[in-house]
């Protein structure tokens, strides 16, 4: 509230849009597709412009091989851009092909392509695009690895072995000292995440009122 008691209202300065999508391609490899975009709302530049404006946009298709998770080729184009000189740059994000999207990996792009060695915004978009590959591959990722072997619960959840090396030391609630890890270490089976539990609830439920009206009889009029 200002000092005269009236809510100030938010004007819009800008909105940045980013959009990723993961594809499959056989059984190994994944295709990754993403946007950003920068948009200005109506009358940034001129106050008779009444419509927004897009003043950067970078899109990006990685192709990853599956399980190393390795880039074996990057395609960029910049359908907006500022300058001329803008879309140079794009031969140099190559560099990135042989990389693998997994820890250190954000190091390694801004080593190459921070400040002046690249462009910003592709850079933030690769940067958002590798977590995404890390979920989509696990559906298809078949990976030996004995980081977490000494996990008695993973020796029954078949492809469960990946999805946990995947995720140990990535955040607080997988961290390699943490409880969770203790837990399924102690024997423990792993979590059910609460969208799964909540969504076989739902469903549950919808299946039983289904039934119930099924059972329930016919008013007569």
């Amino acid at each position: 509230m200002s000092s005269t008691g009236a809510a100030r209202v938010p004007i819009p300065l800008h909105e940045r849009r980013y959009n990723v999508k993961a594809f499959r391609r056989g059984d190994d490899e994944l295709s990754l597709v993403g946007e950003v975009e920068d948009v200005k709302p109506s009358g940034h530049y001129d106050p008779t412009d009444l419509e927004p404006i897009t003043i950067h946009h970078m899109r990006v298709e990685l192709t990853i091989d599956v399980p190393s998770m390795s880039i074996r080729d990057i395609r960029i184009e910049m359908p907006t851009h500022p300058y001329a000189s803008c879309e140079r740059v794009i031969v140099d994000y190559s560099q990135l092909v042989g990389t693998t999207l997994g820890r250190g990996f954000s190091g390694r792009l801004r080593e190459l392509f921070g400040g002046p060695r690249g462009c910003s915004h592709t850079t933030a978009l690769i940067q958002a695009m590798a977590p995404v590959a890390v979920q989509a591959a696990w559906p298809t990722a078949r990976r030996s690895d004995d980081q977490m072997s000494d996990l008695p619960s993973y020796k029954t959840r078949g492809g469960g072995q990946w999805e946990v090396t995947a995720n140990l030391d990535s955040c607080h609630v997988w961290s390699s000292s943490g409880e969770q890890v203790a837990a399924l270490r102690a024997g423990s089976p792993l979590e059910s995440p609460l969208w799964l539990t909540a969504r076989k609830e739902r469903r549950a439920q919808a299946k039983s009122s289904g039934a119930a009206a099924v059972d329930r009889p016919a008013v007569q009029n």
